[in-house]
């Protein structure tokens, strides 16, 4: 896989994974997996105390995917959440309210 204009991650292992996905989403094939994050210690910590999560890729759920006019929406989620949310829309479009 080739990703143009983007700073050489660390590990490169990323790519190879990432093309994995496509190819499972492509046949429609289970995939399962271990989730990590890295804690101040630089040390993993594995979520679901370190079983494997398993599922079924979908290609055809995404944002984007229809024509239409542009919308503002606004979105309340869990803070678990908010890497995703900032990986996909970035730290630009993210406002922090705390209640």
């Amino acid at each position: 896989m080739y990703v143009a204009g983007r700073v050489k991650t660390i590990n490169e292992k990323i790519y190879y994974n990432v093309d994995k996905l496509h190819q499972a989403i492509s046949i429609n094939q289970q995939i399962s997996f271990k989730y990590f994050e890295y804690i101040v210690d630089k040390k993993k910590r594995y979520r679901n105390d370190g079983s494997k999560y398993t599922a079924s890729p979908y290609a055809k759920e995404v944002f984007s995917m229809f024509g239409g006019e542009v919308a503002s929406l606004r979105v309340l989620f869990d803070n678990s959440l908010l890497g995703v949310v900032i990986d996909r829309f970035g730290k630009k479009h993210y406002n922090s309210k705390i209640r």
